[in-house]
């Protein structure tokens, strides 16, 4: 499995002799909603269906950074939100492989406590559409 934001990978474990960065990710929730109308038609038997297209795609990631370089990569991702810029995007996962680019809506860190190097973050993403002209 791999999810790449921008140029930071969220599943890594980086190795030189010592361990100095695992990533992971423990939980994903992918949302997409399709738009369908049922359009009644007076005196008709039957409705018409229509397909209105899709909203964006939403990604929530719960996952944890863990070693010496762990506060560079949680930066990283910081200065990323704090951009509120689209960022490039990739997973190798069937329902979220074609999304190119997303915005981070929302981004939760925490230290986690008594283990140095170590932080668990929430981070949900919203796909972002280029508005056509």
């Amino acid at each position: 499995m791999s999810i790449v934001i921008d140029d930071l990978d969220l599943i890594k474990r980086v190795q030189d002799g010592i361990l100095e960065e695992i990533r992971n990710i423990s939980y994903i929730n992918i949302i997409d909603r399709r738009n369908i109308v049922e359009l009644e038609i007076p005196g008709s038997q039957g409705n018409v269906i229509q397909d209105m297209g899709f909203d964006a795609i939403k990604v929530e990631i719960f996952g944890e950074i863990i070693g010496q370089n762990a506060r560079t990569s949680i930066e990283s991702l910081r200065d990323k939100y704090e951009s509120n810029k689209p960022v490039s995007f990739s997973s190798d996962i069937t329902s979220i492989a074609e999304i190119i680019n997303v915005i981070i809506e929302y981004l939760y860190i925490e230290e986690v406590a008594g283990s140095p190097f170590r932080y668990k973050y929430y981070i949900s993403l919203r796909e972002y559409i280029e508005e056509k002209s």
